[in-house]
């Protein structure tokens, strides 16, 4: 179905508030960017910004969907088929290109507290993924291993983009996976 006039301008509108809001955290650090900020940039009016969005930290939720929403269907590709696990590590760096890509992104949001919530929606997918990657094999598994397993594997890996990203990318995916793989 196509889209009405309104909700493409929505879009236009939502798009050009992310993306100013991103442009900004090039100038200023994140506390010290406010709606007026992005309102003035941006061109529009503060009844425009709170139209499509409560406060800056709604805005932010939305930016983390974008992130969530372009990374789960690499997720999806590692539980849907057995993969070696160079493979993969293949995929992790599709992930990292994505966050090199978008530096202000991962620097300003996913390297401090406003990622968490990214995390946990990411911990959460992977999860129910894993778990039902387990129990499609069919044998027996034991689930306290399991998660043992995954804990190490997951959280380690959110743990070097975290740092990754603290390091304001100071590293390029291609060297990243190299250190990943040394731990592998």
């Amino acid at each position: 179905m196509a889209q009405s006039v309104r909700e493409m301008q929505n879009k236009l509108t939502e798009d050009l508030i992310c993306n100013t809001f991103l442009g900004l955290l090039k100038e200023k650090q994140f506390n010290r960017i406010s709606v007026a900020d992005i309102c003035r940039t941006a061109n529009i009016s503060r009844g425009t910004f709170y139209v499509h969005y409560r406060d800056i930290n709604d805005l932010i939720d939305y930016i983390n969907s974008w992130y969530i929403d372009a990374i789960t269907p690499m997720i999806c590709r590692v539980y849907e088929e057995p993969h070696s696990s160079e493979n993969n590590l293949d995929i992790l760096k599709d992930i990292m290109d994505i966050l090199s890509s978008w530096p202000e992104y991962a620097i300003t949001i996913l390297g401090h507290e406003k990622g968490q919530g990214v995390i946990e929606r990411v911990t959460e997918l992977v999860l129910t993924k894993y778990i039902e990657s387990l129990k499609a094999r069919g044998d027996t598994v034991d689930m306290n291993d399991a998660m043992y397993r995954f804990s190490y594997s997951f959280y380690g890996g959110w743990g070097v983009f975290r740092q990754w990203c603290r390091n304001g990318l100071s590293d390029t995916p291609e060297q990243l996976m190299k250190y990943m793989r040394k731990i592998m």
